[in-house]
């Protein structure tokens, strides 16, 4: 079976400029593809092809990022809130 050859290929996400390694785990072929979005040229499986809007530069930051574990449990659970009276 030969696999269909993706280079040159482009539509509103990315442009496929290569082939690019060969991925053991997964028997398939990388591409080299770049992300239209931003510019960034990484390799990719052929699904990100198919799926994939962007390498990730569309996507807004996570709400906790900067925050440490513990704050994010706190804020969750208010774990320090039911603790801190016998703490003290």
């Amino acid at each position: 079976m030969v696999a269909k050859d993706w280079t040159g290929f482009e539509n509103e996400n990315w442009r496929v400029h290569s082939k690019g390694s060969w991925c053991d785990s997964q028997r398939k072929y990388l591409w080299v593809i770049e992300c239209l979005h931003c510019g960034n040229t990484k390799e990719r499986r052929t699904l990100t092809l198919k799926r994939s809007k962007s390498c990730g530069c569309m996507n807004p930051p996570p709400p906790n990022k900067g925050m440490s574990k513990a704050d994010v449990s706190d804020k969750v659970a208010g774990y320090w809130l039911l603790r801190k009276a016998w703490m003290v």
